[in-house]
């Protein structure tokens, strides 16, 4: 019987999605609740949407592209916490948290892809 050996490597889209998902837990009160920030509500909850639905589907399967887009998620989290009124450590933490799930998530180049190249 052959053994399978399994690697964390590949988690990180799990990690990127959960930030995604406090950000756009994050977003929801205001967008209720303050009239001033629901421009910026909205943005974020739309930036989170997406990056949650990203994780979840092309970086769940270590896609090198999507890899290399999901970059903009951390970025874009970093800037929220610039321009905010506010100047928000939450939002650099998680920026931070998002940028390691995505390293985390980096594609590896199976054996076999090598192979076939040469």
């Amino acid at each position: 019987m052959q053994r399978k050996t399994t690697s964390n490597r590949g988690r990180g889209w799990l990690l990127v999605a959960v930030v995604a998902g406090l950000v756009l837990l994050s977003g929801i009160y205001p967008l209720v609740f303050d009239r001033e920030d629901r421009v910026m509500a909205a943005a974020i909850i739309g930036l989170a949407g997406l990056a949650l639905g990203v994780s979840a589907g092309p970086l769940r399967q270590s896609e090198p592209s999507t890899w290399k887009i999901m970059w903009i998620f951390p970025a874009a989290l970093a800037l929220v916490a610039v321009f905010l009124d506010a100047f928000q450590i939450t939002y650099f933490v998680l920026a931070a948290v998002a940028g390691f799930g995505v390293f985390w998530s980096r594609p590896v180049a199976s054996p076999r892809s090598a192979e076939s190249v040469t």
